[in-house]
């Protein structure tokens, strides 16, 4: 049920409180500008309806007093008989919708109704920025708190994911090594390259693919450190943008054979 705001005299409003009576809407009327101003925060309303010139303060001027405190409110303004003008001058404002008086039911029950469908559309469109917002911050703790190193880089060899993992094998920071670092300098030379035609091979996982690779990992004190490597290409549609990789450290494994 929403919470439908009126602005205008009694005799403005006596049509449109009619039509609304039978209608799943929870209305509060006031008479004048100031009045509306406070309804804001008292009723809370998703929608609010001025006709004319409501006492106290002008149609237009409350309209955009209205937008000012809560952007998200279903402004609509009902413009006087003689008042065609004032229709633009209010759409220019950002109410939502705006037609010239008198009120029949008809264009009542349309304007609700449009107005209940953008509500309905900014929700939905909210609940989906939260549901997107959620999924990445569980993902990046995915990543980040992975014992395992999770290194992605760009076609062109540009690091744009290092994990704390990958900090744990490496020796580099996340921080520098998306700074200074290029994925050919993490291996011995040449075998950056000789993964990059592996994982287009058929022989570890499939061509995108590479499963349980094992290699060797240069860190940051040059040394080497032995690690097993799975890496997968990332597309976009059909456009290959990227390559993620997962490694595990032997050098445990390697120093209890």
């Amino acid at each position: 049920m929403e919470n439908v705001l009126l602005v205008g005299s009694r005799e403005e409003l006596e049509q449109p409180l009619r039509a609304l009576a039978a209608a799943e809407f929870k209305i509060h009327v006031v008479e004048n500008g100031y009045a509306a101003l406070e309804a804001l925060e008292t009723f809370d309303p998703a929608i609010a309806i001025i006709l004319g010139s409501s006492s106290g303060l002008d149609g237009i001027e409350l309209s955009r007093h209205l937008k000012e405190v809560n952007p998200d409110l279903e402004v609509i303004f009902i413009a006087g008989e003689n008042e065609q003008h004032r229709i633009l001058e209010a759409l220019e404002l950002g109410v939502c919708d705006s037609i010239r008086g008198p009120l029949s039911d008809k264009a009542l029950t349309v304007l609700l109704r449009r107005a209940q469908q953008r509500l309905w559309k900014r929700r939905r469109l909210i609940e989906a920025l939260e549901e997107i917002q959620k999924r990445h911050e569980f993902e990046y703790k995915l990543i980040h708190t992975s014992m395992d190193g999770i290194i992605a880089n760009d076609r062109q060899g540009n690091l744009i994911l290092f994990n704390e993992g990958a900090s744990r094998i490496y020796g580099y920071t996340p921080e520098e090594a998306l700074a200074k670092i290029h994925v050919t300098q993490l291996y011995p030379e040449g075998q950056a390259y000789n993964i990059k035609k592996q994982i287009y091979g058929p022989d570890y996982g499939g061509a995108g693919r590479l499963i349980n690779f094992e290699t060797m990992a240069v860190t940051n004190e040059g040394r080497l450190k032995p690690i097993l490597l799975s890496a997968s290409l990332i597309y976009e549609g059909n456009e290959e943008v990227a390559t993620v990789g997962y490694f595990k450290d032997l050098t445990e494994l390697k120093r209890a054979a």
